[in-house]
């Protein structure tokens, strides 16, 4: 069970990061 706890925080922690670049991707581009 504690195992199974980690890997799922791992993912999420994994899938914010993906967000982020993404926001920051959008931001750059409007900048342009």
């Amino acid at each position: 069970q504690q195992q199974q706890q980690q890997q799922q925080q791992q993912q999420q922690q994994q899938q914010q990061q993906q967000q982020q670049q993404q926001q920051q991707q959008q931001q750059q581009q409007q900048q342009e």
